[in-house]
């Protein structure tokens, strides 16, 4: 068999088999064939049984990790010098590095693993194969000609150069020629090591020219460095040095291959940028704050000064988002930010953990006064306006505090400690701060215990629904039920405004979201049974924010539907008018497929917001429901009488039912009625009663407004 005909080997080794078989899909594309090994031993049964272009070894194994194996190998003649490329997820520390380079390793690749440099790692080990394949078919006397021909030919893409045993250039392609900027006769001849610069290239330069009998047998030796160029600037490159040696083993010569890797640094920057530092406001994440605060305990420790952690929120800042939308509250958060940078040293760090929560650290603390003036320095800077949005926005802070040692020992217990301080803060009023003192320990436990208790009711489904009329203003009839949840806690039944913000703080709305929707199609297919007359009636379930944004809402109701067998048209959803500001137009789409399958789409809580008719014309709506701030004001204020009458009209105009929410009066409903809504939803029409007590009644509309003017008005097809 030709040389051409060989079809190179790489040998993949790890001890867990979704890893063999991630590796092998990768390596799909190269025309290769890939031999898996489970375990160091194997490892070294497999490259004595075959010749492999690379061996991508796995670091962290059982019995025999990756180290010795490699060690192993180098040790062995017969594969000292099969390339090794270290695949791990261990730290990028010099010892770590190094210790890998000491056990034989040419290269290193970190996980997650990146496709295109897996791909392109292999592919030079695989046109080093290559050309080894091919060298063994010729003559012994074209042997180093041809092997250096080879590597230039093969690697035409990027610069190459061929090295005389001292390490002068004695040949360069035109790539690198291009790369270092000069003219190819003056660079003929030129020591080529002095055009490297960072560390480990002086000892790299030792190897080469002094080489023990261990380095004799290298194939290849790597390095990224920054490479100097005749323009005086240098750029960072990748070079991988494959030394020639003569009969008696002696290196006469090499190949230098280089590559210039400044977009791939610049990734690399930008991708730590990401892993380390909030988006919106530059700050450090919640992963930076933690190993910051873990280096600062560590630093304090050893110096016998203190640590202080401040955990901080903005009051109302919910309110805010709602009523003048989310972009005027991303550019708070990003006021917010600034703010808080210029009430701390340059050594302390500031962070956004989420939402509106921050988090900061007081490095190397003197004196608890210190603490104090900071925190005041806070509370008082957030206070005062902030010009957004053509206005001054004034918003306050509640901050909690905890010094190191006396709140905690490490990490964890600091933050729950100024967590604490943090809530206590706000329960006192809000807008101040509070040290964390060992009488706030029953409340941090109170609260940890109501999230723990609410985790498991998550977990569990140990919620009650309970359904609330919307009734028909044309028949009085209940056209449907508006789904609504309780949650039995510490012998109360706590309402979703008392524990829906802890389910969004926890991260778990997506999880409740899903158990709610197939909850209610469950009960309301129960419900309906093969009764007639209750499958025209419609249930309607509330969005929240974080499903629109994290879940396919599409494949979750379709699924819930098929599910329980409930008629498309048989279910409402409604997503609140605060929220459609931040919705991808994914989303929209996904509620449009939706709508067009049947399903009802409602705008709820609708003119809350200050969008509304921009939403109408956004969101694919069949149902307005208008907020109940509108409603009570019935009777009360003309001109949001006005509002009410121009939003019924809006809605008719374009085909969309109106709804009023949270009508509690004879006065309001009889105003409705003469209005011309659709459907009225609120205390008077009932209560809300769980799925066993729920009936299809009739409501006697004429009776509950008397004395009005009441003439049933027309209604839009449902």
């Amino acid at each position: 068999m030709s040389a051409e005909q060989i079809k190179p080997k790489v040998l993949i080794v790890d001890d867990k088999p979704e890893n063999l078989l991630a590796l092998g899909k990768l390596l799909k594309p190269l025309d290769i064939e890939v031999i898996k090994a489970g375990s160091g031993e194997e490892a070294l049964s497999q490259v004595l049984r075959h010749r492999f272009a690379v061996v991508l070894l796995d670091v962290q194994m059982p019995v025999m990790d990756g180290f010795e194996t490699a060690q192993l190998m180098r040790a062995n003649k017969a594969t000292a010098t099969i390339p090794i490329i270290f695949v791990t997820a261990i730290s990028k520390e010099d010892k770590h590095v190094t210790m890998g380079y000491e056990s034989g390793a040419v290269d290193y690749l970190y996980k997650p693993i990146n496709p295109d440099i897996l791909l392109g790692k292999v592919k030079v080990f695989l046109q080093l194969e290559e050309q080894r394949l091919e060298m063994q078919a010729m003559t012994e006397n074209l042997r180093e000609l041809s092997e250096k021909n080879q590597l230039l030919l093969d690697s035409a893409g990027e610069g190459i150069i061929g090295l005389t045993p001292q390490g002068n250039v004695e040949f360069i392609n035109p790539a690198a020629v291009e790369l270092l900027h000069a003219e190819e006769q003056k660079l003929q001849g030129e020591p080529v090591f002095p055009w490297f610069y960072d560390p480990g290239v002086d000892d790299f330069v030792k190897k080469w020219s002094q080489p023990d009998e261990q380095d004799n047998h290298k194939a290849i030796y790597r390095q990224t460095s920054r490479m100097k160029r005749f323009t005086g600037d240098s750029k960072p490159v990748e070079f991988n040095l494959s030394p020639m040696h003569n009969k008696q083993g002696e290196i006469n010569g090499g190949v230098l291959v280089f590559r210039d890797i400044t977009e791939r640094v610049q990734l690399e920057e930008h991708l730590t940028q990401l892993a380390k530092y909030d988006n919106l406001t530059g700050l450090a994440n919640r992963s930076l704050f933690m190993e910051f605060l873990q280096t600062s305990l560590a630093r304090s420790e050893r110096r016998e000064r203190s640590t202080a952690v401040l955990f901080l929120d903005l009051d109302h800042f919910k309110q805010i988002n709602d009523t003048l939308g989310h972009d005027v509250g991303d550019d708070l958060l990003s006021s917010v930010a600034e703010r808080l940078h210029e009430c701390v040293r340059d050594g302390d760090l500031v962070a956004r953990l989420g939402g509106d929560e921050f988090a900061i650290v007081l490095d190397d603390v003197a004196r608890t006064d210190d603490v104090k003036l900071v925190a005041e320095k806070i509370v008082e800077s957030i206070s005062k306006p902030h010009q957004l949005a053509g206005r001054d926005l004034h918003v306050s802070t509640s901050v909690g505090v905890a010094t190191w040692p006396e709140c905690g020992q490490d990490p964890t217990s600091l933050i729950k400690a100024a967590d604490t301080a943090m809530y206590v803060t706000k329960k006192a009023g809000r807008h101040g701060y509070r040290f964390f003192s060992s009488d706030m320990q029953a409340e941090g436990q109170r609260r940890a215990t109501q999230e723990h208790a609410l985790k498991e009711a998550i977990r569990h489904g140990s919620f009650d629904i309970v359904y609330q009329p919307m009734v028909a203003l044309d028949t009085g009839k209940v056209a449907g039920y508006e789904a609504q949840l309780r949650w039995k806690h510490d012998g109360k039944v706590l309402l979703p405004d008392e524990f829906l913000p802890l389910v969004e703080s926890l991260r778990l709305m997506n999880e409740l979201g899903s158990w709610t929707l197939n909850a209610v199609c469950k009960e309301m297919s129960q419900w309906r049974g093969s009764d007639e007359q209750r499958k025209d009636v419609i249930f309607s379930v509330n969005l929240a924010l974080s499903q629109c944004r994290d879940t396919d809402v599409q494949q979750l109701v379709e699924q819930a539907l098929d599910k329980h067998k409930v008629l498309p048209e048989q279910l409402e959803l409604a997503v609140s008018e605060r929220i459609v500001g931040d919705m991808p137009g994914k989303l929209i789409a996904s509620l449009q497929a939706l709508r067009e399958k049947g399903v009802h789409i409602a705008l709820d809580n609708f003119g809350s917001g200050a969008s509304s008719l921009n939403y109408l014309r956004k969101l694919p709506v069949d149902v307005v429901k208008v907020d109940q701030l509108y409603i009570r004001e019935i009777g009360r204020d003309k001109r949001v009488e006005g509002i009410l009458k121009a939003m019924t009209r809006l809605a008719h105009d374009m085909g969309i039912r109106a709804v009023a929410e949270g009508v509690e009066s004879q006065e309001q409903l009889q105003f409705l009625c003469e209005l011309g809504y659709d459907r009225a939803q609120g205390m008077l029409m009932g209560r809300p009663e769980s799925i066993v007590r729920i009936e299809q009644d009739t409501f006697d509309l004429p009776a509950m407004v008397q004395n009005s003017t009441y003439n049933a008005p027309p209604s839009l097809s449902p």
